[in-house]
């Protein structure tokens, strides 16, 4: 025999010792997995969650525990800040310079010609000081005046109501010719009384309205230097006319006569004092405000009608 034929016969001895099976197979490729049973599955998945590495769980705050909650200490610290932050200052301090065309006092002039009024004044807890002055430029007419101020206010949701004491104190001794001022008079520690004297020692009670309603009432009694004790009682009435403008109405009256402070008679009732105040406050900055006022001031008592205006500044 040939090399091909010795081959061809291997072939078939081989074919027929394997059997149709292992041939029909060999065709028709690698046999399909049949699915694990149910107790395999179950030690797979066993073994599946056993390699896996477990997510962190969050644990539940405890209820009523205190581990979340700050401290006592803490609490109280928060509670100080925020009552600190609400709180007003301590105290407050202003300074200020104000020039006005003409000086009046509750509708009556103190003074036919332009003031210079410097002022100051201290407050804390609801006390306050005030030193205030009015000098002019020609003092043949109208000589330093100066005030002193002491007073309490409290304030509430119903509004804010006070007291203040001045001692206001100027000279009004005339020279040689009776119509002028005696400039060279010593007047700082002439306490003397029955209006003769420089010391006029004046007490205010006052009452304005909270924001909603703010009404202003005042009552004004001389109670040293002046024989007559005169006696003011006014009301005001602040009203917003927008763009930080303020319109204020005030009428006041004096009770009684008034010889040596509001020059009136002995009238049960004497009105000296019939105003309108327009007013706004410019904020320039850095603390420093400039109040400006135009007002209509007439003097029924007196017969006097008068327009003044004042620009001042605050520290």
């Amino acid at each position: 025999m040939h090399g091909r034929e010795w081959l061809r016969v291997a072939c078939v001895l081989a074919v027929t010792a394997l059997g149709p099976h292992a041939i029909a197979q060999t065709y028709a490729g690698p046999r399909e997995t049949t699915s694990p049973s149910s107790t395999e599955a179950t030690e797979a998945t066993e073994a599946t969650e056993a390699t896996e590495p477990l997510e962190p769980t969050v644990p539940l705050e405890p209820t009523g525990s205190t581990a979340s909650t700050p401290s006592s200490a803490e609490a109280a610290a928060a509670t100080l800040e925020a009552e600190a932050e609400e709180a007003p200052p301590a105290y407050t301090f202003t300074a200020g310079l104000d020039i006005w065309t003409r000086f009046l006092w509750r509708g009556v002039v103190f003074g036919e010609q332009w003031t210079i009024q410097p002022n100051a004044s201290f407050s804390t807890h609801g006390f306050a000081a005030s030193l205030w002055a009015s000098a002019a430029p020609n003092q043949a007419s109208l000589v330093d005046y100066v005030g002193i101020t002491l007073g309490y206010s409290r304030s509430g949701s119903w509004g804010t109501a006070g007291v203040d004491l001045s001692d206001w104190v100027f000279s009004h001794k005339l020279g040689p010719d009776g119509l002028t001022l005696d400039l060279s008079a010593r007047y700082a520690f002439d306490f003397h009384g029955h209006g003769n004297g420089s010391h006029w020692l004046d007490m205010t009670a006052h009452y304005q309205g909270p924001s909603r309603f703010p009404l202003k009432v005042q009552f004004g009694a001389l109670l040293y230097n002046d024989p007559d004790h005169s006696m003011y009682v006014g009301l005001s009435y602040p009203i917003d006319v927008g763009r930080g403008f303020s319109l204020t109405p005030e009428l006041g009256a004096v009770i009684g006569q008034s010889r040596y402070w509001y020059y009136t008679d002995a009238d049960p009732i004497n009105v000296t004092n019939c105003a309108l105040a327009l007013a706004r406050t410019v904020d320039l900055g850095r603390g420093v405000t400039m109040p400006l006022t135009v007002q209509f001031v007439a003097n029924p008592e007196a017969g006097r009608v008068h327009v003044l205006a004042g620009v001042g500044l605050r520290l």
